[in-house]
Parts: C-alpha cells; structure tokens; sequence
C-alpha cells in the first residue's frame, strides 16, 4: 500500500509548495479554496478507494497541517 501512496504524497507536497509560498495565502480565501479543490483532485483521481471515499477530511487535515507547517514544507 505504501507504493501505491509514495507517488500521491509527492503530488501533494508540490501542490502545497508550488501554492501557499504566494503573498499572504492564507488570507485569500479564494487561493486556499483552490488548493482545497487541486487536494481533493489528487485524493479522487488516486486510484485508491480509501483516498477517494475520504478526500473531504484528508483534504481538510492536509490544508489544516500545511497552515501549521507552511515554513517546513516551503523548505524555509
């Protein structure tokens, strides 16, 4: 299972890199709405049912833990 995940964790890390490094993300709604909609993509086109049946609260964790977290993951 862990293979199978390796490839979509990696499209999340640069789905959050390449978009929360914008000036002041988490104050435009519209832009975190964005992100939350690409997240959600990645977690419903996965192939993995259990990401699928799940995007709704993995995306909320994921943008929830990218907000607490934004300075390691722009590698800052």
């Amino acid at each position: 299972m862990i293979e199978r995940i390796q490839p979509f964790t990696a499209k999340i890390m640069d789905a959050l890199a390449y978009t929360i490094g914008g000036l002041n993300f988490w104050e435009r709604s519209e832009l975190v709405d964005d992100l939350a909609s690409e997240l959600d993509d990645i977690f419903v086109l996965s192939g993995i049912p259990e990401l699928a049946k799940h995007s709704e609260h993995l995306v909320t964790e994921v943008i929830a833990l990218a907000r607490r977290r934004e300075r390691d993951i722009l590698g800052s």
